[in-house]
């Protein structure tokens, strides 16, 4: 890899980074950390300060930037894409920023299904909270190597801190149907304002199967009488809105429920404000409390569900 002799500086309110600028275009520049993680768990269009210099300067050109991918496809570094605000300094400051002109040539090596593009993938992110777990992507491509998702912007601030997930590929010709293991390796910001998350498949094609149902204790919401709630899971009520609260109480042989079936989990409604997906059942988000949608996912244009 090029690389340049410009040093950058980009931080937020509460850290910072240092890497070296790639050669490349003005408006978006890349930026490769190889000494330092680099901001990998900030959230795309995240705001950051930025800072660049050259041997010999006295004064570093300061701007502000947009976070618009972090790709962690090179083992040994991270590499960033910003979007500054003002593009125009680094040509007048910094005349040999620019110094390659050519696309970036690489790519995710991919394959459109020879399906449905509408093909809906469930993924579990297991360093999150319980209630926050579950999530839809939108399948883009894939291979047998791994596969793009796009996801809502409301659940980047989430998504942005796993580095794996567990995914639930539904189509026998891309990668047999089952739950596998996949590593994050590069995340981005796309056009139409979701953002699109590159996962690689890991254990070299074995599928990766759950452990046996995980019961959780129960609570009954005093607000509403909603019975046999999920204490992990549903931290809201799913039927009012009400928060949890104690004492729990464990299960009865026939009150046992896991969050595959119980009839207030599911696929058919993604909350607005935290992207966490619900049965058709619940009314409000068992994670953040707020509003769902009246109208379920699969009754959207462009949406369809799939077996």
């Amino acid at each position: 890899m090029r690389r340049s002799a410009i040093w950058v500086r980009v931080g937020t309110a509460s850290q910072g980074w240092t890497g070296r600028l790639v050669p490349g275009g003005a408006e978006r520049i890349h930026v490769h950390f190889p000494f330092e993680k680099g901001p990998s768990h900030a959230a795309l269009g995240s705001r950051l300060s930025l800072g660049l210099a050259q041997p010999g300067m006295s004064v570093a050109v300061r701007d502000d930037a947009t976070l618009i991918r972090v790709d962690r496809r090179r083992e040994d570094a991270l590499e960033c894409v910003l979007e500054m605000d003002h593009p125009e300094w680094l040509l007048a400051y910094l005349p040999d920023a620019v110094i390659d002109r050519r696309t970036d040539k690489r790519r995710w090596i991919r394959a459109a299904p020879e399906a449905d593009s509408n093909v809906l993938v469930p993924v579990i992110l297991p360093e999150a909270p319980p209630s926050a777990q579950r999530l839809v992507g939108r399948l883009l491509d894939g291979s047998a190597g791994g596969v793009g998702l796009a996801f809502p912007m409301v659940a980047e601030p989430r998504l942005c801190r796993t580095e794996t997930m567990r995914a639930t590929v539904p189509m026998p010709g891309l990668k047999g149907v089952g739950e596998w293991v996949c590593q994050v390796r590069y995340r981005a910001l796309l056009d139409d304002g979701r953002v699109r998350y590159g996962l690689q498949f890991v254990s070299d094609g074995v599928a990766v199967h759950p452990p046996g149902p995980q019961l959780e204790s129960l609570w009954d919401c005093d607000e509403c009488g909603t019975e046999g709630l999920l204490a992990q899971t549903h931290v809201h009520c799913p039927q009012c809105g009400a928060p949890a609260r104690g004492p729990d109480r464990h299960p009865s042989w026939r009150e046992l429920a896991t969050p595959d079936v119980h009839p207030m989990c599911g696929t058919d409604v993604d909350c607005p404000s935290c992207g966490v997906v619900h049965g058709e059942l619940a009314r409000f988000c068992g994670h953040c409390g707020d509003v769902l949608p009246s109208e379920p996912r699969a009754a959207k244009k462009g949406w369809v569900r799939t077996r």
